[in-house]
């Protein structure tokens, strides 16, 4: 029926499917493309996009290394959208979106595994916070070099479709009940801090604008600690902190719903790489979890270390105008 069914990824999604879902309604329905579009990428007389096959791979459970042939099972293939890198607005969503549908995802499993490890905090942890989410966005420019390097940060404006997705991980927060596991380097919030300080003192945050952010890092103190004492975000999501003694690489995250898993690396401020082979999802969650042994509990455990941790990074926070980081050249 389909002229190229030898072609290993429409192979793979024929075999993939349960017989009773014709390939043309699921590629309509997961891809959200009209009936022809379907037929034509069938037959090969499209190619898949990128974000296509990412889709596809992650929705049937299989691994991008099972239809590109790679001929040696001792290498793994990583997802990213290398196309992204161009528009950093678009990949600056993107992360976003992928973390709102990784919440859809846990919501709607049974069972479900998510061990986060953090050097720096992620863009999407800041959803709940205004100034600290647009500083995200803000470095996130910078650092791509989208935005000229002396406009400041009065000069950005979360476009709309960003503060919708914003809007709905908030919402969507208030209905996750799943477990999750943060490791957290010590230095998380003097990154951050180091982070804000740097445009601050090349004067692209103004007094009024650091002290906004300067709430919301206190403002999240509260929450995090909040969760360190009962266990729980928003009294529903049940969370466990680590508190690490050693440097964390790089963020990182291990992710499990029933039969589906990925991992994903966070690294020079690009989109995440993402694999869900099997064996270097095994690996990863092998050596994240590894980090316990350098690690605290301080989620209702070890009140001292909780509390020293909290009482340190108020602190700082507090103190971050009277910071001061060498930028001269």
């Amino acid at each position: 029926m389909y002229k190229n069914k030898g072609n290993a990824l429409t192979a793979k999604i024929l075999s993939s499917l349960p017989k009773n879902i014709k390939p043309t309604e699921y590629l309509m329905d997961i891809l959200n493309i009209s009936k022809e579009s379907a037929y034509r990428r069938l037959r090969n007389e499209i190619p898949f996009t990128f974000e296509e096959i990412t889709k596809i791979v992650l929705d049937l459970n299989f691994s991008v290394d099972e239809v590109i042939s790679l001929g040696n099972h001792s290498q793994a293939s990583f997802l990213v959208d290398i196309g992204q890198q161009e528009d950093d607005y678009p990949a600056f969503e993107k992360t976003i979106r992928d973390y709102y549908h990784g919440l859809m995802s846990l919501s709607n499993a049974d069972n479900t595994e998510v061990v986060v490890a953090m050097n720096s905090i992620l863009p999407f942890f800041f959803t709940d916070f205004d100034s600290l989410f647009r500083f995200a966005y803000f470095k996130s420019m910078q650092k791509n070099s989208k935005i000229p390097l002396k406009n400041t940060f009065a000069d950005i404006n979360l476009p709309y479709e960003l503060k919708e997705v914003q809007k709905v991980i908030n919402q969507q927060l208030q209905y996750c009940t799943k477990g999750i596991t943060v490791i957290i380097d010590s230095n998380i919030v003097t990154n951050l801090i180091n982070e804000i300080l740097y445009f601050y003192k090349r004067k692209l945050i103004m007094k009024e604008e650091l002290q906004a952010l300067k709430n919301d890092m206190l403002k999240m103190m509260d929450i995090v600690e909040e969760m360190a004492q009962t266990g729980y975000l928003n009294n529903s999501l049940e969370v466990n902190i680590y508190l690490s003694f050693i440097n964390i690489d790089a963020n990182s995250l291990y992710m499990k719903c029933d039969d589906k898993e990925f991992s994903s690396f966070h690294l020079y401020n690009m989109a995440p790489l993402t694999t869900n082979n099997h064996s270097i999802c095994s690996l990863h969650k092998k050596k994240i979890e590894s980090l316990k042994k350098y690690s605290r509990l301080i989620t209702q455990s070890n009140e001292i270390i909780q509390a020293a941790f909290f009482d340190k990074q108020r602190e700082n926070i507090n103190l971050i105008e009277e910071k001061n980081i060498d930028i001269t050249f």
